[in-house]
């Protein structure tokens, strides 16, 4: 008796709102690292003032994410329909202004973490976002290492740099296609949360 009015779950409904949940966490912290590691790549330039730290954060914040929705063409990309994602650019940066010292090798070391956080982030919730989008496993692969690397690569155009990426010795798209990679197979046998965050650990 007790038990005929309580509501039923489908598994599968329950696992699809996991994996949207840990999509926009994952996605957003992603967002937070990037922008302020661009914000941080933008103090160390010294004709930028502070629209030029605010443009380089949410070049460096969004970039990954707008390729690599704008890639898989469903519909308006979340950066662009969550009220969360701005406000997340902008606080990055402005906490970023506040805080960081004078440019130097602190602010190098802290870029290059960033960098490493964002990677993680970036490239593991771009190959959930492709996986649920349908693409095969290769172009679940490729946009997990746009994603994971886009927003670098943008912000180094803007500094007039030569991308990082490209770089002899420079691991983040490697570092990128082996957190989707990881990720991509610990979902086929682990619920999406504890995937997520083993892709993370290893692209980090």
């Amino acid at each position: 008796m007790g038990t005929r009015n309580r509501p039923t779950h489908h598994p599968y409904i329950l696992e699809v709102v996991d994996a949207l949940d840990a999509f926009r966490l994952v996605d957003l912290l992603g967002v937070a690292a990037g922008a302020a590691s661009g914000a941080l790549a933008a103090r160390r330039q010294d004709s930028f003032d502070f629209v030029g730290v605010l443009g380089l954060a949410f070049a460096c914040g969004l970039g990954g994410g707008l390729l690599r929705d704008l890639l898989l063409a469903k519909g308006t990309p979340v950066a662009l329909t969550d009220a969360l994602y701005l406000p997340t650019v902008i606080t990055a940066a402005i906490v970023v202004s506040v805080i960081a010292g004078e440019p130097g090798p602190k602010i190098l070391r802290a870029i290059r973490i960033l960098d490493a956080l964002a990677v993680g982030f970036f490239a593991v919730a771009s190959a959930l976002r492709a996986r649920e989008a349908g693409v095969t496993v290769p172009a679940q692969l490729l946009i997990g290492v746009i994603g994971g690397s886009g927003g670098a690569l943008l912000r180094d155009v803007l500094t007039a740099k030569t991308p990082e990426i490209f770089g002899r010795g420079e691991l983040n798209a490697i570092a990128a296609l082996a957190a989707a990679s990881v990720f991509l197979v610990a979902d086929t046998v682990l619920t999406t949360t504890p995937s997520m965050a083993i892709g993370l650990l290893v692209g980090f």
